[in-house]
């Protein structure tokens, strides 16, 4: 359930533009994804299929670069940290 950002800064002519991968696939803006075609990223109510590889291709009129993968790994809280009810009916 928590928001996640990536950023990325890049130096050179202008315009750049760019485009997020998640597990090499372009990421499209949702009702989750923000940003997939700037240079920050946010990820809200993050689930455990939000876990793997996030990268960010870079472009100008002279080319294009990819970043370095990001590695996500998106963890639940320990079943001690969750309420539980129980309610018997007799």
């Amino acid at each position: 359930g928590t928001t996640i950002a990536f950023a990325v800064a890049a130096s050179g002519s202008q315009p750049m533009s760019y485009q997020w991968h998640f597990n090499g696939m372009a990421l499209a803006e949702g009702s989750r994804v923000i940003g997939s075609l700037t240079s920050n990223l946010t990820i809200a109510q993050l689930r455990e299929s939000d876990a793997g590889g996030y990268s960010v291709v870079i472009s100008n009129a002279y080319g294009s670069v990819t970043s370095q993968v990001a590695f996500l790994s998106v963890q639940l809280p320990p079943l001690a940290d969750l309420v539980v009810e129980a309610v018997l009916v007799l």
